[in-house]
Formats: structure tokens, C-alpha cells, sequence
């Protein structure tokens, strides 16, 4: 099938540049083209309803491996409550939303799915009723908001917005921005906190209802921004859950986003979870900008690094299910309303609305002699419109949808198309929820359709059709089957599953090629570049371009219709619910996977330290430099407090003290002669070595140095087009440092920088190490590394007790020498918690208490031990006394002779030294061995 697609593809692209050959030349091509669509478009529909049979034994949980359950937390309802008119009653209508899709394919393949959702409204007296009949028959634990009024205004005021890019007066009372009519004042900044604590509350009652089914090894998905700090709660609440957040609406820039003053406490929210899903790319990327801008992360393409875990950012494009839009479907569904209506009260009518995630269907239950619902619409439908070309667009009515865009647009055609008048009309459905902050696009609105209508309208033709009400959802499909055109004129949004109807509705109705319609697309909207070769992409914001693609599309030929239509049907057949449902579990099971691999740092235990310190003989330390300077940012030495922490711990002789750096020998110098003296060195990044109280010495030969004349220029090209940037010229390596360059250029820079050296040097003894953290770049012999040098430093000394202080990734062969010398305890630290190999962590205002700890222990040993001297001292001293024979006494150890002298007190072993009584010496406990 593939091969015939693009031969297809080919003749259409040839197609197009032959428009002005002769029509009667090109007819028995394009017939044959036709013959080959209609093949393929039968063996789509075969596989479709192969698609639909039952599958034995699919299960996701194949996939990843056996969850218990899927937890679904959603403000999005998989069953929506409709009070019963007449009878003290509630229906209850199952939504068919995109994650509603998703998920019942889950349960359908044999995977466990409960959902955590706000059902909507509902009396007290009622709750307990409804928990009970949503828990049992729905699988649904619902969450009861009882005054959602200020969360409303937080979600729709205030985030939604914000993550549209589209300004709205919640958004400045929150910023604290105001306007000119209408100022700031306490009472806005304090009605807008008030909305975040009412936000916080609604996902603390999330938190509980999860609380209530969670079990160990349950999957927990949290659905988009309505829920965003439910990932952090979970993770604080269960430290082990395995938990995706999928965010479905668009993800703003990161100085979009810094407006928020909730802007760090949003983020931790998220990356409470092991995977942040978007959509689309960007979003993703914007995400990452955020974390790196706002809490000052470190990231990279598909994953950060936040609080010791590694957490994956992924793109998982949702989708429909094209099955949902078949006319059996609806027939099936029908007669269950009709079932149910029936069971509430002897056929009463039952009505309502059924809400997916973009936009309510009202539902209706059909007469018992429609088995075809859709059908009947559609035919009423086509007979009201005659022959005139229809262009449809259903959306719901926000600044997001670009309904004014649409309505300017429909202008434009009929002014520069006078041809239209009367042969076009726009049925423009937009549900309006009322929302306060939809006030001024609702007045937009009306007086737009009035202008139009007003402009080019008569008495047999309304050039816009306006539907307030919501529409069924028989309705949307049937209007969908007849369109000539599908307009998408959305000015900012993460995904539109509109389109994918439109497209899931034309493959299901069409009888012959000649139905088919045309999808003229926004370039804002999601998925615009799947949709490049199948839809007309347009900018919104040109009414004219627009009104050019209308008119386009309402001219099309056949065969171009059907190549076009074929290419968004293969993505809407690909990219499904079903899919998105899989991938997102999957890719959670892989992200936790991929996690597990790295080692889980825990905090430093410094009282267990102390304890293994003082009962230790021989003891090595060993600090990086630059952890040395951390609490108080770049400075050049370390402060008093620690020089004053090394020259105790130095004077301790059970220790060896090693200090690393990147650094040139005679800024190490500057520590002082005497403590200079006793630390063991390591200087620019591992070329130089000086033991304690030893001299400087080369750790490798490396006499080669000639690349550095081919190396410097390049990074110093890189230092006038990086502001902020400069370069560190040392004996034996280069150094490109950009921490004071702008967060987002300087990072790129250095990726761009990092790809260009790679290439220089690869055919030369050199590595080029980046280290984020630190904002640097390192060109240096790739012999040379802190870690050799550390290795060569140790290499015939044994210690009972190692304690390795680092603060980046890039000291993980610091840790692997520094363990790799130990015979017994190693406490490996790094500041702050992040994923090394270090296995322990302190924050960065703790090394500096810790190494007090230390240093006073030992300055206790050494007084104890100085006066443990003293006193074996003066014991010796009397030894010799009594040793020492009078005048009247004979020779020690003689045989004869009387005197009355008293006899000599023996010396053990004939030595002039008696051992120590056990209790003489450190009374801390047995020595380590």
C-alpha cells in the first residue's frame, strides 16, 4: 500500500505542474488514479473493522510489565451526571473525550482503569447515592468541589490563559500588572491568591481520593494544568509512585510564564512526576526553558534532573478513535439511551449534555425506527443547504478558537469573491459556557455574525449560521460528512481533535470520492505540521490569506481532494487514542527504568560520619575545590571558616587531606605557606600533583600542546559573539566559561560550541568536557583528568575511612578513584541533590557544619593524644630513675653481694618503653579495620 501512496503522491505533484496541458490528455491517468484510491480506500475500511473485532488477550500491561491498576486523575468527566426532569433521578453519560478513548482501550486489552474525577455539581444530600453508583459501575472515585467558584477562576482566569499566550485581566490581577481603566489594587492581588489556595485545595481532595485506591505499583496519570501540583503531592505522599503528567494544552515561553507569582511552586508541582508529556515539540522545549529560567535546572532535549530524580520529558501526540464516527456506533449507542431512558421512569426523555475535552455534544435519545441517526441528520441537512457549498467550523467560544479570525475571514471571501454570495455558508458552531472572562469575545462575536448577515445577506441566504446551543453529537458528525470545507482558525492551542473528526467522519460517510471535503488548517493549532500535505495551512491573523485557502479549497479538483484527504486520514488512523493510551504507559514504565539505573542519593547521615570518623586510623579527605566556594557562590578562596576546617583537619596525623581543581598552581598557593604546605594538590584538572608536604610533579608527559593554536581562536571567535562569555588561558588547558552570558544563548552557544570542537579535535589526544553546572567548557590532553591524578596521588596508601566531597556530575571520577582506594567505609557526597555517582548528599549551607563536626573531633583527638604524650612521657623519665644504680648498691643483675639495696623494677622486653594500658588510650570505641 505504501509504494502505491507515493506513486500517487508522485503523479499528483506532476499533476499540479501540468495544469495547463489539455484536460482530454490527462483523463485516463487520473481515472486510473481514481481506481487505485478506491483500492486503497477499501483496504482501509477492511482494516478498520478488523480493528473493531475483539483482540484476546491485548493488554497493555504486556507493555509495562503488569501494573496493578492505571489511576486517572482528571478534571475532564468519563461520565458526566444530568439531573432527570420529572424524577429523583441522575443519568449518567460516559463522555467520549480523547483520554476517554485512550483510556477505555487500556481496559479493554485487559488493563485495571480507575478514575479520580470532579463529576460536576452536586447536591450533599445526593454524594453519597453517587459515589456509590460511580465507584461500582463507572470504576469512578469522584471528588466533590463544593465551592468551585475561586479553582474556576484560577483554571480559566487565570492558567488557561497564560498557557494560551493570550492576555486576560485574571492574568494581571495575578502578575499584578493592572491596566489603565483598571489598576491594581490589594483586593485584585488578594482575590488572586485567594484563587491559588482554592487551587491548591482542589488538588489536596485529588490527593486524598488517590490516597483511597492506590496501591503499591499502580500507574497514576495526571491529566493537564488543572491538576499541576497533584505530581509533587503524590510523590511526597507515596516517595516510590510511578506517575505521568500529560499536559494537553499548550505550554507558553518562559517569559510568558514568569508572570506568574506562582510560577516555582506550578513547576515543582510537575516535576513531581517521572515523565511531563506534551504534544508537541515546542511545548516541550518551552517547558525545559522554564525550568532552566525559573528554578535554574539543568536539562536537556528529554529529561532533567530535579531533586536527586531523573525526570523524562517526551512528545506524545494524542488522537481519536475513527472507529467512534462509524453509523453502527451511533445505532449501538442509541439504543442503550433509549434503554436507559426507558429504565428512568418509563420512557421519560432523558436530556443533557455529554462534554468531552474540547467542546459538549447535547444527547438526546433517538426515535426506536432510526437505526441510522447520523444518516437521518445528515440527509436533513444536505436538503436544507441545497446546493450550496458548506464550510463548517464547531469549536467552543474563547479567545483560543479564532472565531473573530473566522468570521473576518468569511468576509474577505465574499467581498473579493463576489462568485460566493450565495453559493457559501459558514456554520459556525461555538458553545458558550458563559464564563465571565468570555464577555467581551461574546459581544465580538455577535456583532461580527450581525455585520456579515447584515452585509451580504437576503432573504433566501444567511451567509453565517450562528448555533449558540450545544450541539448532538450525531449533529457535529453529520455536519461534519456533508462539509465541503473544515476551518481550524485557532490562534493558539496544543491539540485540535476537531480536525481529526472531520477527517474520521468524511472516511466513515463517504460514498463516492466526490463527498469529500477539505481541511483548511491553522498553522498555530497542533499537529499543523502533520497536516502540512494534507490540509491548507493559514495564518488567522490574514483574513485575505484565509479567504484565499477557502477559496482553494471550495474549487478543488476531486483528485486532489482524495490525495489530500488520504494523507490526514493515515494520521488520524496511525496517531489514535488507542495508541496515545499505550505509548503514554509505556513511556512511563521506561522513564522509571531509565531512572532506576542512576543511583539514589540519600542525605549524608553526619552523625553516623562522626561516629565511623572517630573510631578510624587513617583516614582519607578529599574536596573539590570549587565545593570549597559553593555556599558563597564564585568567589576566588574559600572563606576563613573553611581554611580554618582544613588546618584542623590537616593537623589531625590520622588524616590525608587532598584538595582538586581546575585551577592554575599558583592560585592554589595563595591558601597559605603552612596549610599549602600539608594539603595534598591536584591543579588544572588533574595535570599537576603535589603530595602533602611535597613538591609540584606532572601526573602525564604530554609535551604536545601544539592544538591549542588551533583550539583558542575558535573559543575566542566564540567569546566576542557570547556576551558574558571569556576565556582561561592555563599551562595546559582552555577553559570557555559562560555563567554570566544569557541563560538561554549561553547554553546554546555551548552546545554550538561543544559540536564545532568535537570536530577539530577528534584526530588529536584532547577531550573536550562540557559541565553544565558550572557553565564551562574544559579543552584539555585526554590523558589528564582529576581522577588520574587522584588514582596516581593514593596509589600505595591504605585507609580504613573515606569522606569525598564533590558538587557536579563531572566529579564522578573523583568518586570512583576516591572509592576505589578505600578498604572499608566511604561516605562519596555531592552538593545539593542531584543524580551523580556520589551516594550521599548535603545542601550547600551544610559542608561547611559538617566539616566543623570533623574538624573539632579531631582537634580533640590531638589534645588528647599530646596529653596522653606528655604523661607516657614522665612515666619514661621515672623508669630511667629507678633504672639508674646508687653508690652502694652492685651491678643489676649481679649474683653476689649483700647490700641492702632494693632490686631494679624489670623493664618488659629489655626496652626503655612500657606499652600503654588499653584505658590510657582513645576510650571511642575499637578501631575500624
Amino acid at each position: 500500500m505504501r509504494g502505491a501512496v507515493e506513486r500517487l503522491l508522485r503523479w499528483f505533484a506532476e499533476e499540479e505542474q501540468r495544469e495547463e496541458e489539455p484536460r482530454e490528455e490527462r483523463n485516463d491517468e487520473a481515472a486510473e488514479v481514481v481506481e487505485q484510491l478506491v483500492e486503497l480506500h477499501q483496504q482501509l475500511a477492511a482494516r478498520r473493522q478488523a480493528r473493531k473485532q475483539p483482540k484476546e488477550g491485548r493488554s497493555v500491561s504486556l507493555v509495562v510489565g503488569a501494573p496493578h491498576k492505571v489511576i486517572v486523575c482528571s478534571v475532564h468527566k468519563p461520565v458526566r451526571l444530568e439531573k432527570v426532569y420529572g424524577v429523583d433521578a441522575y443519568a449518567y453519560r460516559e463522555s467520549h473525550g480523547g483520554l476517554k478513548a485512550a483510556m477505555d482501550c487500556l481496559a479493554k486489552g485487559g488493563t485495571r482503569v480507575r478514575w479520580v474525577s470532579w463529576p460536576g455539581e452536586c447536591p450533599k444530600s445526593s454524594q453519597e447515592g453517587v459515589r456509590k453508583r460511580l465507584e461500582e459501575v463507572y470504576e469512578c472515585r469522584p471528588v466533590f468541589v463544593d465551592e468551585p467558584e475561586d479553582y474556576a477562576k484560577f483554571c480559566h482566569g487565570i492558567l488557561w490563559p497564560l498557557f494560551h499566550c493570550i492576555p486576560s485581566p485574571g492574568l494581571s490581577d495575578a502578575a499584578g500588572i493592572g491596566s489603565r481603566t483598571r489598576p491594581k489594587t490589594k483586593s485584585s492581588l488578594r482575590s488572586a491568591a485567594d484563587q491559588y489556595e482554592a487551587y491548591a485545595r482542589v488538588n489536596s481532595l485529588y490527593l486524598e481520593a488517590v490516597a483511597e485506591e492506590y496501591d503499591e505499583g499502580d500507574l497514576v496519570v495526571v491529566y493537564d494544568y488543572q491538576l499541576m501540583l497533584l505530581p509533587a503531592m503524590l510523590r511526597k505522599r507515596f516517595h516510590d509512585v510511578a506517575c505521568a503528567y500529560f499536559v494537553q494544552c499548550p505550554f507558553p515561553s518562559s517569559e510568558f510564564y514568569r508572570m506568574l507569582p506562582a510560577r516555582e511552586a506550578l513547576l515543582h508541582g510537575a516535576l513531581g512526576a517521572d515523565l511531563v508529556s506534551f504534544n508537541h515539540f515546542d511545548y516541550v522545549r518551552h517547558f525545559l526553558n522554564a525550568c532552566m529560567r525559573v528554578l535554574g535546572l539543568e536539562t536537556s532535549k528529554s529529561r532533567l534532573e530535579y531533586n536527586g530524580r531523573l525526570v523524562a520529558v517526551s512528545i506524545c501526540p494524542a488522537g481519536i478513535n475513527p472507529d467512534d464516527f462509524d453509523s453502527a456506533t451511533f445505532a449501538e449507542e442509541a439504543k442503550a439511551v433509549l434503554e436507559e431512558a426507558a429504565a428512568l421512569g418509563g420512557g421519560a426523555v432523558v436530556q443533557g449534555e455529554e462534554e468531552d475535552d474540547h467542546h459538549h455534544h447535547r444527547r438526546e435519545p433517538p426515535a426506536e425506527n432510526d437505526p441510522d441517526p447520523v444518516g437521518e441528520v445528515a440527509d436533513r441537512l444536505r436538503r436544507s443547504f441545497k446546493n450550496r457549498k458548506v464550510i463548517v467550523s464547531i469549536a467552543g467560544l474563547d479567545m483560543s478558537k479564532g472565531i473573530p479570525q473566522k468570521l473576518l475571514a468569511m468576509e474577505s471571501l465574499l467581498t473579493s469573491r463576489p462568485e460566493w454570495r450565495g453559493k457559501a455558508t459558514l456554520v459556525l458552531a461555538a458553545r458558550d459556557r458563559g464564563g465571565h472572562y468570555d464577555a467581551h469575545l461574546r459581544r465580538a462575536v455577535d456583532g461580527l455574525v450581525g455585520h456579515v448577515n447584515g452585509k451580504f445577506g437576503r432573504a433566501d441566504y444567511c451567509p453565517v449560521m450562528y448555533v449558540k446551543h450545544d450541539l448532538k453529537r450525531e449533529e457535529v458528525v453529520a455536519l461534519y460528512s456533508i462539509a465541503d470545507v473544515a476551518l481550524v482558525a485557532s490562534v493558539r492551542e496544543g491539540i485540535n481533535f476537531s480536525a481529526m473528526e472531520f477527517v474520521a467522519s468524511q472516511s466513515a460517510s463517504m460514498t463516492t470520492f466526490d463527498d469529500l471535503g477539505v481541511l483548511v488548517y491553522s498553522e498555530f493549532a497542533g499537529c499543523a505540521s502533520s497536516f502540512e500535505d494534507g490540509a491548507l495551512l493559514v495564518n488567522p491573523y490574514d483574513s485575505d490569506g484565509v479567504s484565499r485557502a477557502l477559496h482553494h479549497a471550495l474549487t478543488m479538483s476531486n483528485t486532489s481532494k482524495q490525495v489530500r484527504h488520504h494523507k490526514l486520514a493515515r494520521y488520524v488512523n496511525t496517531y489514535t487514542a488507542e495508541l496515545w493510551g499505550t505509548r503514554l504507559v509505556r513511556e512511563l514504565q521506561l522513564a522509571r527504568e531509565k531512572a532506576s539505573e542512576y543511583t539514589r542519593v540519600l542525605p549524608l547521615d553526619v552523625a553516623r560520619l562522626r561516629s565511623f570518623y572517630e573510631r578510624s586510623q587513617s583516614r582519607l579527605l578529599v574536596f573539590e575545590y570549587s565545593a570549597l566556594l559553593h555556599h558563597k557562590g564564585y568567589l576566588t578562596h574559600p572563606s576563613a571558616a573553611f581554611v580554618a576546617c582544613l588546618e584542623a583537619l590537616c593537623a589531625d596525623p590520622a588524616n590525608v587531606v587532598y584538595v582538586l581543581s581546575g585551577r592554575k598552581r599558583d592560585d592554589l598557593a595563595s591558601l597559605g605557606d603552612d596549610l599549602f604546605r600539608q594539603l595534598g594538590l591536584v591543579a588544572e584538572f588533574g595535570y599537576w600533583l603535589k603530595h602533602p608536604r611535597g613538591s609540584w610533579e606532572r601526573v602525564v608527559s604530554t609535551d604536545d600542546l601544539s592544538w591549542m593554536a588551533e583550539v583558542v581562536p575558535i573559543l575566542e571567535d566564540f567569546t566576542r559573539h557570547t556576551p558574558g562569555s571569556f576565556l582561561e588561558t592555563n599551562e595546559t588547558c582552555v577553559v570557555w566559561h559562560f555563567r554570566d552570558s544569557d541563560s538561554d544563548f549561553g547554553p546554546s552557544q555551548a552546545k554550538d560550541l561543544q559540536l564545532h570542537l568535537d570536530v577539530v579535535v577528534q584526530h588529536r589526544p584532547v577531550r573536550v568536557v562540557t559541565a553544565p553546572a558550572k557553565h564551562r567548557i574544559v579543552v584539555q590532553p585526554s590523558r589528564v583528568s582529576k581522577g588520574r591524578a587522584l588514582r596516581a596521588a593514593l596509589r600505595d596508601l591504605e585507609v580504613d575511612l573515606l569522606f569525598a566531597v564533590g558538587d557536579e556530575r563531572a566529579d564522578d571520577d573523583i568518586f570512583e578513584a576516591s572509592e576505589a582506594s578505600a578498604s572499608a567505609h566511604s561516605f562519596t557526597c555531592t552538593l545539593g541533590k542531584k543524580l551523580t555517582r556520589a551516594a550521599y548528599y548535603l545542601d550547600d549551607d551544610e559542608l561547611l557544619p559538617t566539616l566543623q563536626t570533623l574538624a573539632a573531633t579531631s582537634t580533640a583527638e590531638t589534645k588528647k593524644q599530646l596529653l596522653f604524650s606528655q604523661h607516657h612521657h614522665h612515666h619514661h623519665q621515672q623508669q630511667l630513675l629507678l633504672r639508674t644504680p646508687s653508690s652502694s648498691s652492685s651491678t643489676v643483675g649481679g649474683g653476689g653481694g649483700g647490700g641492702g639495696g632494693a632490686d631494679p623494677i624489670p623493664i618488659a622486653g629489655g626496652g626503655g618503653e612500657s606499652p600503654p594500658s588499653p584505658a590510657e588510650g582513645p576510650a571511642s570505641g575499637p578501631p575500624l579495620r
